[in-house]
Formats: structure tokens, sequence, C-alpha cells
């Protein structure tokens, strides 16, 4: 019962903050439609392939590509001197990942897909990125991106496909001098000409953790991850510093290979590890130093969270979260509040050190 509450209360609180933005964004959600459409732009590709018409080709592109990429020309150049058609025929053409954005009845809707295509005998893979929708801009509206891949390099080590708009053609295992690969991710690389040790940048860091000040000493990041706002300063012997980033402070620095990443190096004072997870963290300064007993205590009175802050004060952990914050112990320890979606509720409440769960302090009953 307790699980359910939550999460209706989560899915609540989701609908009410959809249906407030003005702005919708909707991913993997392909229609038929959608795959009508990108059925239709991939014919007309083969079919200027097919009959040699370049000019055929550079019209379904979307008028800012042709206009933005100066190279666009020599591309599709290369790529009818590596393409011999006809086409014999085509395997998994559909739109497997559809982005559609809308605000006041306006949308844009991207397409995308990877599928393979037989031509005189030689098994192409390829992947097409177009614009089948944008009310905002029409000059978006075509093709973004076209890439033809071998089997070598889709089964290399080092294969990723090209994030920039064009024309682009991988043969090759090798890996591209601007990707490169750390902590498990294949990433757009940059070069850049530096002589910094992880001691330089732990230095900067100290100084000040504001990340635009950083990088105005340090340079710009050699390659980024915008899902985990992490950014990677290339060192020596393929080892790389990751600056973790939250609110345009640095949080963390970390150290990584291509695989992982193994070590801290440095941790914000506002950041502490609880459970195995470093937490935002703030150093609250109590009358009196709290211990599990107080927690026991208050639990067989009451389960608000509002009125164990007027006992205990304020927690420790991000008072953003809803869901879980905690509070320090004098031990270093740390007592646990799992709560509502509306953060009003306790529904659970234990001890953990930096590493573990240790033990339950209190749990809702669900069967009163």
């Amino acid at each position: 019962m307790k699980k359910r509450l939550v999460v209706i209360s989560f899915l609540l609180f989701i609908t009410v903050y959809l249906t407030s933005c003005s702005r919708i964004a909707m991913l993997n959600f392909t229609t038929s439609r959608d795959n009508k459409q990108y059925r239709e732009m991939v014919d007309k590709v083969f079919v200027a392939l097919d009959s040699e018409n370049k000019e055929e080709l550079k019209k379904l592109f979307a008028e800012s590509v042709i206009k933005t990429d100066s190279d666009i020309d020599s591309q599709i150049n290369a790529l009818f001197e590596y393409y011999k058609g006809p086409k014999e025929s085509d395997e998994g053409v559909e739109a497997t990942q559809t982005n559609e954005d809308v605000e006041h009845g306006k949308r844009k809707i991207e397409l995308n897909g990877s599928f393979s295509v037989q031509a005189s005998g030689v098994k192409h893979n390829v992947y097409l990125s177009i614009q089948s929708v944008n009310d905002f801009d029409k000059s978006e509206v075509g093709i973004h991106k076209l890439e033809f891949d071998s089997d070598e390099a889709i089964n290399g080590k080092y294969f990723m496909h090209y994030t920039q708009d064009g024309v682009h053609i991988q043969t090759s295992s090798q890996k591209r001098s601007d990707v490169t690969k750390v902590d498990s991710w294949m990433l757009d690389y940059t070069f850049v000409d530096r002589d910094l040790t992880s001691d330089d940048y732990i230095a900067l860091v100290k100084k000040d953790n504001d990340f635009e000040h950083f990088t105005a000493s340090a340079g710009v990041a050699n390659c980024s991850n915008s899902t985990y706002d992490r950014y990677y300063y290339e060192l020596e012997n393929k080892l790389f510093l990751v600056c973790v980033v939250e609110s345009g402070k640095i949080e963390f620095i970390k150290l990584a290979n291509e695989d992982e990443i193994f070590s801290t190096l440095w941790i914000a004072a506002d950041r502490i590890m609880v459970e195995g997870e470093y937490r935002q963290y703030t150093t609250i300064d109590r009358r009196t130093a709290l211990n599990e007993e107080v927690f026991k205590k208050f639990f067989l009175r009451s389960s608000k969270l509002k009125e164990l802050i007027k006992e205990a004060g304020l927690p420790n952990g991000d008072k953003n979260n809803v869901f879980y914050t905690y509070y320090k112990l004098s031990d270093n320890r740390f007592v646990v509040c799992e709560c509502t979606a509306d953060g009003k509720n306790i529904v659970s409440s234990y001890v953990a050190d930096s590493d573990h769960k240790l033990f339950l302090i209190w749990e809702q009953d669900d069967s009163k």
C-alpha cells in the first residue's frame, strides 16, 4: 500500500508539472505517420543515388544544413564515389526514435533510424536523421545526417555515429581522431594543446570551483558527457580528469580511463558520502548533538517531517530532495529518512554509514 501511494503521488506530481509547462518533449513515440515519412525519405535518397543525381540528393537536405555546412558538396561527391548501386534490398527501415517538441500548437518532429541496404552485392549500414516537421523554422525540415558504415566500422571497439550534420562514411574499425572513449562512453573529442597535471587541476579547483572560472584557467574540456554533466580533461597514459558539474559548480574531480571512473581526487565542501553515494551536504550548527535514540523516540509520536525539523533541526541532506534526506549523527553515521512525494510524511527511517545501510529505525505500518 505504501509503495502504491508513493507511486501515485509521484505520478500526480509529474502530471501537474507537465500540464503546467508550455513546452512538452516526447521521446521514442513512433507513429505509422512517422514511419511512412521516414520510408519516403529513404526511398528518395536511394532514387537520387541510383540515378547518380547529386543535385537531387542535395535538395533533400535541410536548407539550414546546406547553408551552414560549407563542405556539403564534397561530402556528397564522396558518397557518390563510395556507393555503387543499384539498391537491391533494404532491411529495418523505420524511425526507431522520434523526438517531438510541442509549444503553443507548433511542432518539431525529428526522426532517427538505422537500417541496412544491399547494393551491387555490398551491405551498407545506414543512419538517417531528418526533421519531418518544424513549425518554428521551416529551413530545418529535411535531412540533417546521412551516414554509411561498413560492418568492419560498426563492429570496431571505438565505433561512434557522427554527431555533426552532413554526410559521413566510415569503413574502418580504427578510432577516429575526433572521438575518444572515457568511462565506457564514446564521446566527441577535441585536441587541446596543454601540459597540466592532475595536481595542477586540483590546485585550480581548490582556489575556485566555479566551472566557468576553472575553464578560463584550464581551457575547454577535451570532451563532455551532457547526460551526466561531466567534462573530461586529457592526461597522460590514456587517463582523463573528470569534472562533475552541478549548477555551474564543480562538485567532484575524479580520475578515469577508457572503461571506468576509478578514484575521486577532490570533493566540494557541500558533498559527503552517505550509503555509498556522494550526497548534497549542509553543515548545521546544532545546540544538542544527535544520536539514533532521538529519532527512535520521535517516531513513537509522529512521522511528519515538519515536526521532526522542529525537534531535531534542519537535515544535513539536500533540502530540495523531497524523497530522501538525512541527519548526520555525532558518531559520523547518518539517520536517513525516506519521504512521500510531497515531502510531508516520512515512510521509513534507517541508520547508515558512509558505505552501507545498517539497520531500520522505523517503518510506516500499512496495515493500520
